[in-house]
């Protein structure tokens, strides 16, 4: 008798092994799912992405770069808490959203509560998401500028000049990181004769572009007097305070 309750035993501790044995299998090969009382999958509460664009703005009415797009996604449904804030470290809060779902798409038009635009600067982007299962932040940083660029210190040396044996430069100081174009054009009737730079992202400071006196065709302009355009606009697309800004140069 005791000999077949020890056998009995034994079997039933081997089958409890063999069915262990292909959970742990299982669990191995695929990913784990853990269920709630009610029967609910359990999955961690995470930002998967969270972006805006542009991260430069200037919510001025120009039309051009007037808001900024964020979008989020979350790994599974939840509520979920936007808000800005200036990155000064002052916890006053610039505009808040709140919803639920498992992603956002936020248009801000850099306007606070009252519907006023912010001072330009900085702003900590925060997002807070929350669920059954946890909760998750993430913050990023996009900038208010409405102030336009400033073109100064614009001067052609030498002038006149002549192509067949010296360059002319065109020189000019930025007062932020731009994009820029330079344009020469020729009068009777007024012809676009050459880009020396078309839309160039350069950084704040001073520059000096050369131009040999030739047209885009790589030909050799005759003499008279050319106008140069140089046009200005910032990273959140603001124009210069002159735009474009103008110069002269005499081929001789």
């Amino acid at each position: 008798m005791k000999k077949s309750k020890v056998a009995k035993t034994a079997f039933c501790l081997s089958i409890a092994f063999i069915l262990l044995s292909m959970v742990l299998v299982d669990v191995s090969v695929g990913e784990v799912e853990t269920f709630d009382d009610e029967g609910y999958c359990w999955c961690r509460c995470k930002i998967t992405s969270f972006k805006r664009l542009p991260c430069k703005f200037s919510p001025n009415g120009d039309g051009i770069k007037d808001t900024t797009t964020i979008n989020a996604t979350f790994s599974t449904s939840c509520n979920w808490k936007l808000q800005i804030k200036p990155i000064c470290g002052c916890d006053y809060v610039v505009r808040e959203w709140n919803g639920t779902g498992t992603c956002l798409t936020i248009v801000w038009d850099g306007k606070d509560e009252a519907g006023v635009v912010v001072p330009d600067g900085a702003y900590r982007l925060i997002l807070s998401i929350r669920c059954r299962w946890g909760s998750d932040t993430g913050a990023r940083i996009v900038v208010v500028d409405t102030t336009p660029p400033t073109v100064t210190n614009v001067t052609v040396s030498p002038d006149p000049f002549n192509p067949l044996t010296e360059t002319t430069r065109i020189n000019y100081t930025l007062s932020e990181c731009a994009y820029v174009a330079i344009k020469i054009f020729s009068t009777n009737p007024w012809t676009l004769r050459r880009t020396l730079i078309k839309w160039e992202k350069q950084l704040w400071g001073f520059h000096s572009i050369p131009w040999d006196g030739k047209d885009d065709s790589g030909d050799n302009l005759p003499l008279g007097t050319y106008h140069i355009r140089i046009y200005v606009t910032d990273l959140a697309a603001n124009k210069a305070t002159i735009f474009p800004v103008k110069a002269k140069v005499e081929i001789i």
